[in-house]
């Protein structure tokens, strides 16, 4: 039976006898196929952005942000020897069109201070993707939150948000923050 799938899938089989047309299904048939085909409706697709380029140095960071593992992610120095690493991350979270790479660029955002408030705004942000949400709570941690009330305000926010991966994110993180 397999075998007589696969040959009538790549066309060169007709279907068994027991689903044969008679003459009186044929015509019906026939008729149906044509009113689809004057009624067929076709889809044009809608008109997405289109990926921007990437800017100048960008693509060294962007690399290193496709390891493998998450283990494998640069620490701060490694970040740090590429000139303008923080605008460079700040470009991929914002306009990457990999999920991954836009997540990862977040998570690491946190080894710089000044990219605190574009975290909390962008976990805080209901609109956003949960998993972009938990990223920037990842980057808030790489931070010190003792001396940041305004991040420890938020994940005790977020710690009951509707999104299981942002309110699990924000607990784990609180907890953390906390020992």
């Amino acid at each position: 039976m397999t075998l007589f799938l696969l040959t009538l899938a790549c066309g060169g089989a007709k279907a068994p006898p027991e689903t044969l047309e008679t003459p009186s299904t044929a015509v019906k048939s026939e008729t149906r196929d044509a009113e689809a085909r004057a009624t067929a409706v076709v889809a044009v697709p809608a008109e997405t952005e289109a990926p921007q380029a990437l800017p100048e140095g960008v693509k060294p960071v962007r690399d290193l942000l496709l390891a493998r593992h998450a283990d494998d992610l640069p620490d701060k120095a490694t970040l740090e020897r590429h000139e303008g690493a923080l605008e460079h991350l700040q470009w991929l979270a914002a306009h990457d069109d990999q999920m991954l790479v836009r997540a990862r660029a977040l998570d690491l955002l946190g080894y710089w201070e000044e990219a605190l408030p574009l975290l909390r705004q962008t976990a805080a942000d209901s609109a956003a993707h949960g998993k972009l949400r938990s990223a920037a709570i990842l980057g808030l941690l790489r931070s010190d939150l003792s001396d940041d009330e305004a991040s420890r305000a938020l994940l005790g926010e977020l710690s009951s948000d509707a999104d299981d991966r942002v309110a699990d994110e924000a607990r784990a993180a609180l907890s953390q923050a906390s020992e």
